[in-house]
């Protein structure tokens, strides 16, 4: 065999092994303190969170309206998680959403949450990458997708 195809082929099994060895790492990695308990946690300095809460432009989303039950507004929004691939609800009762969606490829996870607040009329919400330092933009991006279906779907 020549030396190039010897190379190839051991480059390909690097590559397998990295990301079998990243998935199995990545499935394992516990959430973070904070998350999945009915109030959202802050985001992190790091560029891989979105929330209503927050008040620097890097990490700040607009909460949704609530038009409705909160009831309703929860399970709109779990219909709409569960539609996204790789999702699972943790958590979900008349004001508060936890739904763990993983990446395709690494398997990585990311956290989103929603909590009602009736008092101001909002529903808030949190997205954040478990790994990591940038997402890429990707929380923001699926935040704004999910705004956008809710935001359409509401009465």
């Amino acid at each position: 065999m020549r030396p190039i195809v010897i190379i190839l082929i051991i480059i390909l099994v690097l590559a397998i092994l990295l990301i079998i060895g990243g998935r199995i790492y990545n499935s394992n990695v516990a959430t973070p303190a904070g998350v999945g308990v009915g109030v959202l946690a802050p985001c992190p300095d790091s560029p891989n969170c979105v929330s209503t809460l927050a008040t620097d432009d890097l990490h700040k989303i607009e909460p949704l309206a609530l038009t409705q039950s909160s009831t309703d507004a929860i399970s709109g929004l779990a219909e709409i998680m569960v539609a996204m691939p790789k999702s699972r609800v943790i958590t979900k009762n008349k004001t508060y959403l936890h739904v763990e969606l993983r990446s395709s490829l690494w398997n990585f996870i990311d956290d989103v949450e929603f909590l009602v607040d009736e008092e101001n009329g909002v529903i808030n919400s949190r997205s954040a990458a478990r790994m990591g330092y940038s997402d890429m933009g990707v929380n923001k991006a699926r935040y704004e997708k999910i705004s956008a279906e809710f935001r359409s779907k509401s009465p």
